[in-house]
């Protein structure tokens, strides 16, 4: 059986999503916090990633600086 991750109507227009744009500077980045969830629903389902912020840009396809993205994501509040 399959896994669902439900998403809220507004996610793409919550302050948090559009704060993540913000920092990154990237339209497209609205789509990382969503790989990340689904990677961890799949790898970390105790909500623990114990290889921390490479694990986390690696899960979202990141593929700017080191750091940046995971900086991003906590300044964001995700």
């Amino acid at each position: 059986m399959g896994f669902e991750m439900p998403v809220d109507v507004d996610y793409f227009d919550h302050p948090k999503t559009l704060d993540l744009i913000a920092f990154l500077g990237k339209q497209e980045a609205d789509i990382y916090p969503l790989r990340l969830w689904r990677w961890a629903a799949k790898y970390a389902r105790t909500g623990v990633i114990p290889t921390g912020a490479p694990a986390v840009e690696a899960a979202c396809g990141w593929r700017g600086a080191p750091g940046r993205l995971h900086k991003a994501l906590v300044e964001a509040k995700f």
